[in-house]
């Protein structure tokens, strides 16, 4: 393989913006992979699986069966922060996998040696150990705290919402002046944006 070929193989790869920055998807660097070496083979084998986590390797090879690049994966069944994980950690783990083992080999590796997957996975882990950390107890009227503004701040970040526009939008001079009420509302809100540019990228 060239290195000419290699870059024309990665100007057909589509990618997914996330918070500013272009990832690739493992199945565009699938796609870009097969131009390049249509004979080739991804191999993926199952390292361990207790019944609630697992790792996997993946293998990346060419037309002539020569080793290209390795990649490697890890995740938990009962993951709270994952809903994939839930029922298919297995096929996540595997895709992650093969994903991360291209990149190795130079496949969508532009931005990151991660893939839209996993930069997506990590974020909304992110998010998921913030909503963990709030505090409990709140009522419909009471105000939000620091921490529920920062979850906004963060939200109106990734859906490129202006806060002052979302601030007047909800009648508030303030992020402070936010009840839980409105809070669950305009998150969800937020969230739910998020979720369909992201599956208008794909």
């Amino acid at each position: 393989m060239t290195f000419e070929k290699l870059q024309e193989a990665n100007s057909f790869i589509g990618t997914t913006n996330i918070k500013g920055k272009e990832y690739a998807q493992v199945n565009q660097r699938i796609k870009a992979f097969r131009y390049v070496y249509p004979n080739g083979q991804i191999l993926t084998e199952l390292l361990n699986d207790d019944g609630s986590r697992c790792t996997f390797k993946a293998s990346i090879y060419d037309d002539t069966g020569r080793l290209l690049g390795t990649g490697h994966a890890f995740e938990c069944r009962d993951d709270r922060k994952s809903m994939v994980n839930s029922t298919s950690y297995l096929e996540n783990c595997e895709t992650s996998a093969v994903g991360r083992a291209l990149g190795m080999c130079g496949f969508g590796i532009d931005v990151s040696i991660a893939s839209a997957e996993e930069v997506t996975n990590a974020i909304n882990q992110q998010e998921a150990m913030a909503k963990a950390e709030m505090p409990k107890g709140k009522q419909d009227d009471d105000l939000i705290d620091q921490a529920r503004v920062n979850v906004l701040i963060n939200l109106l970040a990734q859906t490129g919402i202006d806060q002052k526009v979302f601030l007047s939008m909800n009648g508030l001079k303030k992020f402070e002046d936010m009840t839980m009420k409105q809070f669950d509302f305009a998150s969800e809100g937020l969230r739910e944006r998020i979720r369909r540019k992201a599956k208008e990228k794909k």
